[in-house]
């Protein structure tokens, strides 16, 4: 049997932030990451002599960057309208067209909301709403796919390739999306059929496609940080119709065919972003939700995944069994 190719991508989400740095950098959240993995699995560095693809998207790194990327416009459009829209700004310039009443409700509550409100849904969540629009379904799968499909080109005509991946936020549903197109039989892919990345990407995706329908590429371990699933099964009627006869979500469609667990979902419950998810799904005998203690307030919650103990070392054992 030809020797078994393995490939890792990791695939980050937006977080609340109003001035994020690069995922990919020295000492960034990709690479200690990394080196934590190694670190409870020396193996992974053999086994993935390539290291990780690092994907990076939405956000703008370079203040300098002309033109702006269309998925990096994000940053900056979330961080105007914030300003224009915070109460704490409205509270400065009150008048006949701004009408305010004050400060009243439960104290301290007012403070929580307000928080949630201007900094992790304006921050946090912006991101899928952008990606549930078609403009911004084309622009950041052509950019992320675009990249995982660059660095996977040395392997296209290797026949037996397995990819790992590690999905946080919105990253899980852009994953997901990728490896749906890749393994959904009987499907004809919108990344393909709209050439959403270009002609050279769509060709190429649908090269993988036709080596994951021929059993030449495969999924192997599937881990996933604060979890959107669950928001954005609403995107399609497709799921809608499922979902709405109790029927589960079949993990075959994206490569879940193993007998033993080869999904896990990583959560946090003060993390007002993420969710368990593996109850979505039928069968799920192969799926695990992992509760795990990220941070106690939702912004720290959701951004901590990549450097909580219990993340990395299910997340390391999980790639260690699915490359032997």
């Amino acid at each position: 049997m030809p020797t078994k190719k393995n490939v890792l991508v990791f695939v980050h989400g937006m977080t609340p932030d109003v001035a994020p740095s690069d995922p990919r950098s020295p000492g960034g959240t990709y690479d200690k990451f990394w080196k934590a993995l190694q670190a409870q699995k020396p193996e992974l560095k053999n086994l993935f002599p390539d290291g990780p693809i690092l994907v990076e998207w939405g956000h703008q790194l370079s203040p300098t960057e002309n033109p702006v990327r269309e998925d990096h416009m994000i940053t900056e459009v979330e961080r105007f309208v914030n300003e224009q829209v915070s109460y704490q700004n409205l509270k400065k310039y009150p008048g006949p067209n701004n009408v305010l009443v004050g400060d009243w409700g439960i104290p301290g509550v007012r403070q929580i909301v307000t928080n949630l409100r201007e900094g992790v849904v304006s921050f946090g969540l912006t991101d899928v709403v952008y990606y549930c629009s078609e403009d911004g379904e084309i622009y950041v799968r052509a950019h992320v796919y675009n990249q995982v499909l660059v660095r996977m080109q040395p392997y296209v005509a290797e026949p037996n390739v397995r990819i790992h991946l590690f999905g946080h936020s919105l990253g899980v549903t852009l994953i997901h999306d990728f490896l749906f197109g890749l393994f959904k039989k009987g499907h004809a892919s919108d990344f393909v059929e709209q050439y959403q990345g270009g002609p050279w990407a769509s060709q190429e995706f649908q090269k993988w496609r036709n080596k994951a329908q021929n059993g030449e590429l495969t999924l192997g371990g599937l881990a996933c940080a604060a979890s959107q699933l669950p928001l954005m099964v609403m995107r399609k009627q497709v799921m809608i119709d499922k979902l709405f006869n109790h029927e589960g979500l079949d993990p075959a469609d994206i490569g879940v065919v193993s007998s033993g667990i080869q999904w896990k979902f990583f959560y946090d419950i003060d993390d007002v972003l993420g969710f368990a998810s593996r109850n979505l799904y039928s069968p799920n005998n192969a799926i695990m939700d992992i509760q795990v203690d990220s941070g106690d307030l939702p912004p720290s919650a959701h951004a901590g995944y990549w450097e909580n103990e219990l993340v990395i070392r299910e997340t390391a054992k999980l790639f260690y069994d699915y490359v032997q």
